[in-house]
């Protein structure tokens, strides 16, 4: 079937909003204690208002995941996250609040954190086998993983600034300056291959036909 021409493309990826939403009544939400199911709600309605502003957008390779134990760090959860997936994640954070303290030396855990994979399909899959599940911390305390809202415009600048540090850094400067330097020699060496031009050998001379005259007969008399 051809698709409507004149249905907006969903260019903020909003489809991926139902991916892990759990409705109170559904079979899925069987044996989800009632704390969970209030934050889950109150999650999507955050989410709701989050989206309202035309610049943030659903990212396809990150995931948001709420109900963390409070002992978890970036590792612990990681190591989680492999075995109940056998995924990888690029990128493993456990959120924490600004205010070191003597029993939270970096800070209290805020009992969310941010994964992060190469492909969609990786957080997809990660997503539903975390979502939910008795089994990854604790029945009563269950993972609620969505994927992450992000802002285009702190995109930008998180791009840039990255972009910033590398150009300070002398390492990423030594290899940029060796690409550069391969790049012209392998340019240069096209080039050259190019512009040889084959050069007619003068070792060939025109040969003129040779003109045989038989001599003549002698008739004596």
């Amino acid at each position: 079937k051809e698709k409507n021409k004149h249905e907006p493309k969903d260019g903020r990826n909003l489809y991926l909003l139902r991916e892990g939403m759990i409705l109170a009544g559904s079979d899925a939400a069987n044996g989800v204690s009632a704390t969970d199911m209030a934050k889950r709600l109150r999650l999507e309605q955050i989410k709701s208002q989050m989206l309202k502003n035309l610049t943030r957008f659903i990212a396809h390779d990150r995931l948001t995941i709420h109900n963390i134990p409070e002992h978890y760090d970036d590792d612990k959860l990681r190591k989680v996250v492999l075995a109940k997936t056998s995924y990888k994640p690029l990128e493993c954070r456990v959120m924490r609040e600004n205010k070191p303290s003597p029993s939270h030396p970096r800070g209290q855990s805020k009992g969310f954190g941010f994964l992060s994979f190469k492909r969609h399909d990786d957080a997809l899959n990660v997503l539903r086998k975390l979502n939910n599940n008795p089994d990854v911390f604790s029945a009563g305390n269950r993972p609620i993983v969505s994927f992450s809202i992000e802002d285009m415009n702190v995109l930008k600048i998180k791009e840039k600034r990255q972009a910033r540090s590398l150009q300070n850094n002398p390492t990423y400067q030594k290899k940029m300056e060796k690409l550069k330097i391969k790049k012209q020699a392998k340019k240069k060496d096209k080039k050259d291959n190019k512009t040889i031009v084959a050069i007619p050998s003068n070792n060939y001379k025109s040969k003129s036909k040779e003109v045989h005259h038989e001599p003549e007969d002698s008739f004596s008399g």
